[in-house]
């Protein structure tokens, strides 16, 4: 039996942080990380032309209007999976998100079990909102 794989663009303007993502996710043999963007105007172009599965997005890049360009894409593709992720966790945009079509909100922080579960929840056509990395398991 053949599992379709999640096809991914990361936008961060963060190489090391990107790249490591990527390489994460793509280990998972789950993701496929199908282009890699540096700023929020290349991630637009690589959604239009890639149309991939999820389109992850830091919304807080020196450069970027990430919750604009994410504003674009949803009005030409409603459907659009866009999880936004950000160094900064505000209540501000974690109300923007749920109000609007993002599917997810991460904080950058978040361990890796999580952001893989937000990916596989947007995936499966839910949301994936949270506000807070959840609680570190005890070992």
């Amino acid at each position: 039996m053949t599992h379709k794989h999640i096809s991914i663009v990361l936008a961060d303007e963060h190489a090391l942080y990107r790249e490591a993502l990527a390489t994460s996710l793509e280990q998972s043999h789950l993701i496929t990380i199908v282009g890699q963007s540096g700023t929020d105007e290349q991630a637009e172009h690589l959604f239009r032309e890639l149309q991939p599965d999820i389109l992850l997005i830091d919304i807080t890049m020196h450069t970027s209007k990430g919750i604009e360009t994410s504003t674009r894409i949803l009005a030409n593709y409603p459907n659009a999976r866009i999880i936004w992720l950000s160094t900064f966790i505000r209540e501000a945009y974690y109300l923007r998100a749920k109000a609007s079509g993002i599917r997810g909100y991460l904080a950058k922080s978040m361990p890796y079990p999580q952001i893989m579960e937000a990916i596989q929840t947007v995936y499966s056509g839910r949301k994936y909102l949270r506000i807070t990395p959840p609680p570190a398991s005890s070992q």
